[in-house]
């Protein structure tokens, strides 16, 4: 995407002139450190190791969130590559609920790459002996919208 075309549409998003102010322009004037955290979370999540697959930490917060990985573990005989792909295939436009009809295609492409490439850093961070694919899901007959999905590019 265009950063001309993405930055007027993000100066059209506040209220008032914001004729020539760049992104950081506007986190001076609207932003909040704590909406920042919020977004962190996206860009710069937790991760989780279970069964030796990995997951978001969002995604394993109680027993019961195990018990369905574990289930699932059991159905695929095992195949831990293929459950960390079947939870782990995030659907960008679906993380805003009620406001994802607010971008584009082009904006949540470029948003799932920007998701991407952190959570490529992060995971290398947190799993440094490991190795992950993180890639980008057009939609298709498994997703309705485009994804980021991460999964351990281990032989078993």
């Amino acid at each position: 995407m265009n950063r001309d075309i993405l930055f007027s549409r993000l100066r059209g998003q506040f209220p008032g002139d914001n004729t020539g102010f760049n992104p950081f322009d506007l986190i001076h004037k609207f932003g909040s450190p704590l909406i920042a955290l919020l977004y962190s979370e996206l860009f710069w999540p937790e991760f989780v190791e279970l069964e030796g697959m990995v997951f978001l930490a969002s995604d394993v917060e109680d027993e019961a969130d195990r018990a369905r990985i574990r289930d699932v573990l059991t159905r695929c005989a095992g195949d831990k590559q293929k459950v960390e792909m079947s939870f782990n295939c995030i659907e960008v436009p679906s993380l805003f609920g009620p406001r994802a009809e607010e971008s584009s295609d082009s904006e949540d492409r470029l948003l799932a790459e920007r998701i991407a490439a952190s959570w490529r850093a992060r995971l290398s961070e947190q799993f440094p002996d490991r190795s992950f694919c993180v890639t980008i899901v057009e939609p298709n007959s498994s997703t309705d919208e485009i994804a980021v999905l991460f999964y351990d590019t281990r032989i078993e």
